[in-house]
């Protein structure tokens, strides 16, 4: 089996590379938001009205839920990132 090998560096930029994929995501959802709020503006009806406040709110919710789940993600591998610099330097001190 091959090995991977990570390094504290690997994991600060990784979490990074999350953040900014998960601001792309939210960019995502905002416009699908928008359209879903222009086309409801087209509609003349209660039902339009009503197919608004539910699209938005499962939207807003998916863009939450998104947000949260990056947000953990990015700090758990800053998290291991720390770690893992903080385990180097004191095998390094026990081997000096």
């Amino acid at each position: 089996m091959d090995k991977v090998s990570v390094t504290a560096e690997t994991l600060s930029d990784l979490s990074n590379v999350l953040k900014t994929e998960s601001e792309k995501l939210l960019d995502i959802v905002s416009n699908i938001s928008q359209a879903t709020i222009n086309y409801e503006e087209m509609l003349i009806s209660d039902a339009g009205e009503l197919f608004r406040s539910f699209m938005v709110q499962e939207q807003e919710k998916e863009k939450n839920k998104i947000i949260k789940n990056n947000e953990e993600i990015a700090d758990k591998l800053f998290d291991f990132s720390n770690i893992y610099i903080e385990t180097k330097d004191r095998i390094g001190d026990l081997v000096k």
